[in-house]
């Protein structure tokens, strides 16, 4: 949910690709990591 595009669920938010429609760019791993509840990870 966090790298969707709002307009086309379905496909991986523009601000957030790298340019071939299926990896991240930087900007993109940042909004996930912080879609990420910290919680989570600590013990």
């Amino acid at each position: 949910m966090a790298a969707r595009d709002p307009a086309t669920p379905r496909q991986l938010n523009p601000a957030y690709d790298s340019g071939d429609h299926l990896h991240f760019n930087p900007t993109g791993y940042a909004a996930l990591a912080a879609a990420v509840p910290l919680r989570w990870l600590t013990p």
